[in-house]
């Protein structure tokens, strides 16, 4: 499977257990979806900056039901971290990014032991030759829930790290013509402390190739096809596969519109002895469109419909990459290609002193080999901010989502509101609290507390409220 392949989503549990089970914002520079028990700190959740910055950030929080059951107990949180989103592109050797909200947590009634949640995604490009051969590499961490029917607590998520580095060959035998060769290697590597754990560690292999060509410097039309060999390390509960996909597409933008939109055909083979599993190679055709307009200089509204055949590993990156962050949350199941469908829309209002960013989101899993694992989801999310002054700053936001399985449904609806206080060039003050409630149910958390950040570069330290809106926002930008 292609690495690189911008689509669908990432969200990596159920409800809000102390701040890690929070829910985000849906501001469309950061890499992490809306809605997602990532966003530790809530700092990309309010939207505190836009752009390049990279904070160190702790706090206390807490909950009155840390398990997330009916039997509530309540708990302190202590957290400490780091997060930030930061690029550098076009540099002569190195280019490199950093988009990150991760933290160490400790339970003060011991709970759950110490360990690490959130999510880490940082890649470079090293030009051995500029402008003709270069060596990529990329490391993205992050969480899912194994039982979609429960709370992601601790013992309910399981962690990914997928790391790949390979290299780039690019070749310009025109003017308007450019073909990029790449080729990598993939290593995915998963834990849980949960009974359900699921072991999805594999290799993988693969390439691409790619030829675009431009009419003008704002149409581009390009041709590409993409390999891999996905091998897995448990073969009972995984299937090994090799897939290819060819697709073309079209690329326009403007300073108000940017539309990127292609079609192919992917072919998957699972590598089994087993007949049965043999006759269900998943194949069909691919399809994804962008679209992103400025509707007025403060309104900037996106669409987004995809559909293509991958594996939780893969999927669990898409969101890191593509124009339109989905909202909604992503489990684990055994390795099985499916098909995953997604449809998603964004109202982005960016005034002097307000903002307002409203998204729908509609998404469907579907299994050849294991249908009871089908998935079909539906989600709304909103979230509002305003500064009050120069150096208070008010969030309110909500979210609301629906998830159907076979064996049942599950209702999520989450509610925050945040405070910042900025104390000083580099530091900042949070005051937060938060609402979730999984259904049917009805089960319900409540958390409050407080959070510090300390900026760690000066690009930090920019906090204009009045900023330049674009067609798409910068988590549209190619990735390694």
């Amino acid at each position: 499977m292609n690495m690189r392949w911008r689509l669908a989503s990432l969200g990596s549990g159920r409800v809000l257990v102390g701040l890690l089970l929070a829910l985000a914002s849906m501001q469309l520079h950061a890499q992490a979806g809306p809605i997602t028990t990532q966003t530790l700190f809530f700092d990309q959740a309010t939207s505190a900056r836009q752009g390049n910055y990279l904070d160190a950030q702790g706090g206390f929080i807490y909950t009155d039901n840390v398990d997330f059951s009916r039997d509530p107990k309540s708990d302190v949180l202590a957290m400490i971290g780091l997060v930030g989103d930061t690029a550098r592109q076009g540099a002569p050797r190195l280019d490199y990014h950093l988009d990150t909200n991760i933290a160490v947590v400790k339970y003060f009634s011991n709970t759950y032991d110490i360990q690490p949640f959130g999510y880490l995604d940082a890649g470079g490009e090293f030009k051995i030759v500029p402008g003709f051969f270069s060596w990529d590499a990329r490391d993205t961490y992050s969480q899912a829930v194994l039982n979609p029917f429960a709370a992601a607590t601790p013992d309910n998520v399981e962690s990914l790290n997928y790391a790949t580095t390979g290299p780039r060959f690019t070749i310009k035998p025109t003017l308007q013509d450019t073909l990029t060769l790449t080729g990598f290697y993939g290593r995915v590597d998963t834990n849980s402390k949960s009974p359900n754990y699921i072991n999805i560690d594999s290799d993988r292999y693969g390439g691409d190739a790619r030829l675009d060509h431009a009419f003008s410097s704002n149409v581009t039309v390009y041709v590409t096809y993409d390999y891999g060999d996905v091998t897995y390390i448990d073969k009972v509960n995984n299937s090994d596969f090799t897939s290819q996909v060819i697709a073309g597409g079209l690329r326009l933008h403007n300073f108000r519109t940017t539309f990127d939109g292609s079609i192919g055909y992917t072919k998957l083979r699972l590598n089994t002895d087993d007949p049965a599993i043999e006759d269900k190679n998943p194949k069909g055709v691919n399809w994804r469109f962008e679209l992103g307009r400025l509707i007025s200089p403060t309104q900037r509204v996106t669409l987004h419909a995809s559909k293509q055949n991958t594996d939780a590993a893969n999927l669990f990156l898409i969101s890191l990459d593509q124009p339109v962050p989905s909202n909604q949350n992503n489990r684990i199941v055994p390795g099985q290609p499916f098909v995953h469908t997604e449809y998603g829309g964004t109202w982005h209002v960016d005034g002097i002193r307000n903002t307002l960013d409203v998204g729908l989101m509609s998404s469907s899993d579907r299994y050849e080999v294991t249908p009871q694992d089908n998935r079909d989801a539906r989600s709304i999310n909103a979230l509002y901010q305003r500064h009050l002054t120069p150096l208070w700053v008010w969030n309110i936001g909500g979210s609301y989502e629906d998830d159907h399985y076979t064996t049942g449904d599950v209702h999520t609806i989450t509610f925050l509101t945040t405070l910042r206080w900025t104390i000083g060039q580099r530091v900042a003050v949070r005051f937060l609290y938060a609402r979730s409630e999984l259904g049917p149910h009805g089960v319900a958390a409540n958390e409050i507390g407080v959070t510090a950040t300390y900026a760690l570069t000066r690009a930090a330290l920019a906090t204009d409220p009045a900023r330049d809106l674009h067609p798409t926002s910068p988590a549209s930008q190619p990735r390694l």
